[in-house]
């Protein structure tokens, strides 16, 4: 996971990989946005990105690697969208931000079938 910050949103791109073969398996981007809700103003609180920074990758966006515009998204034309993705209250911390295991359950639900066929059972590493 990589993530950026603007003060205002947090952009975070994932990647998920074979432990063994090091192939990319599924790619996903997600951008984040939180509103205070006394002021009505978007601000991503400071102890929200110490939370998630651990977590991430020092690294450049995936985006920047490749050296390729993003395109823009058409969901008519995507492979695998998922729309209307929602937290439960069992998926949020005291804080109510959501966990991360419910992003990653997410991308993998989106994840092509022959991800699901192939690697039905791995593990994950979080972070270093």
């Amino acid at each position: 996971m990589n993530c950026s910050s603007s003060g205002k949103t947090l952009k975070c791109d994932w990647i998920v990989r074979g432990y063994n073969s090091g192939e990319t398996l599924v790619r996903a981007t997600s951008l984040y946005m939180m509103i205070n809700k006394k002021t009505i103003k978007s601000s991503f609180v400071k102890e929200v990105w110490a939370e998630i920074e651990p977590h991430g990758m020092n690294c450049d966006a995936i985006i920047n690697v490749d050296k390729k515009k993003l395109l823009q998204f058409d969901v008519d034309t995507a492979d695998n969208v998922r729309t209307g993705l929602a937290p439960l209250w069992n998926d949020l911390d005291i804080n109510q931000h959501v966990n991360l295991v419910k992003y990653i359950s997410w991308i993998l639900e989106v994840g092509t079938t022959a991800v699901h066929i192939h690697f039905s059972s791995c593990f994950f590493v979080l972070g270093s």
